[in-house]
């Protein structure tokens, strides 16, 4: 499957099974929480709901964040190796 990166309409990217697989794996792990809010709707349920769910989301914050450092240290290994304007 190929995808145009919102940075360089012209340019294509391949998504990776794993990629997709992580996706469902997230999708899978909040249907699972809403479930088991819906089962028995109450303070205690809500709650334990609220802590599981930090799991995900914070997962998902923290590949998004290492995403974005893997993409600074790239483009600053770019830069460095770009001539220097005369």
């Amino acid at each position: 499957m190929r995808i145009a990166v919102s940075r360089q309409p012209a340019a294509e990217r391949e998504v990776a099974p794993l990629e997709l697989f992580f996706d469902l794996v997230y999708v899978f792990a909040i249907r699972q929480l809403s479930h088991h809010l819906v089962e028995r709707v109450d303070l205690r349920t809500g709650a334990e709901t609220a802590i599981l769910a930090l799991v995900p989301f914070s997962a998902i914050a923290g590949i998004a964040a290492g995403a974005v450092l893997v993409a600074v240290a790239v483009s600053d290994t770019i830069a460095e190796d770009a001539p220097a304007p005369v």
